[in-house]
């Protein structure tokens, strides 16, 4: 199996630099963004795309799907990783966004720490855990996974560090790496292969947006 996993295109709190919930759309260029990663597309032969049921994901599949003529299936399980509700709507350079961040990395030793009502590392590594599973369920061999950039940062980690990948070896991977709108990264699920035994995913490319 193969699966492409894509970030939404460009939402509207992506354009302002704010911390968002459920709720942003896609702005124009978002649109042209999920228009162009269809065409990148067009030459693989994709079988189904999982969405998160967000509207920035939803959309950024429905552009895909209605373009190389693909059902969506849409999963809670792909939701971005819930923030604190003293953060939404708030700029990242806020009083408050700094706050947050500062005591987060306060308690990078506590995986079920939270700031107030967010979505702890543990609870979205668990998130992550299932998802992953929920897609190697799947008898298609290739695949588009639409998501966020966060979690799609959570799913690769787990690939990398295992199950039992800590808030620190979390926190690292998240700090070096960079998720584009509609960048493409690439998983392979394999079963005994020559690096190792038993079924397991492999990281084959990572926020490929040459489409952009």
């Amino acid at each position: 199996m193969r699966v492409y996993l894509i970030r939404h295109g460009e939402s509207e709190s992506n354009a302002l630099r704010i911390h968002q919930d459920h709720t942003p759309k896609l702005t124009e260029k978002g649109r042209a963004q999920a228009e162009f990663a269809a065409h990148r597309l067009r030459n693989v032969p994709l079988e189904k795309i999982i969405a998160s049921p967000y509207p920035r994901a939803h959309e950024t599949a429905t552009i895909i799907g209605h373009t190389l003529n693909l059902p969506v299936e849409e999963s809670e399980l792909l939701v971005e990783t819930r923030r604190p509700s003293e953060v939404v709507h708030q700029s990242h350079d806020s009083a408050i966004a700094q706050e947050v961040e500062r005591a987060y990395r306060e308690n990078l030793d506590n995986q079920d720490w939270k700031y107030s009502d967010e979505e702890s590392f543990a609870e979205t590594r668990k998130r992550g855990i299932d998802a992953l599973a929920l897609i190697a369920q799947h008898t298609e061999e290739k695949l588009l996974v639409v998501s966020h950039g966060n979690f799609m940062r959570m799913l690769v980690a787990l690939v990398l560090f295992g199950e039992a990948m800590t808030l620190r070896e979390f926190q690292n991977f998240r700090e070096a790496t960079l998720t584009n709108n509609t960048g493409i990264t690439i998983l392979s699920r394999h079963t005994d292969c020559a690096h190792r035994e038993g079924d397991h995913w492999q990281l084959i490319s990572w926020n490929d947006h040459a489409h952009l």
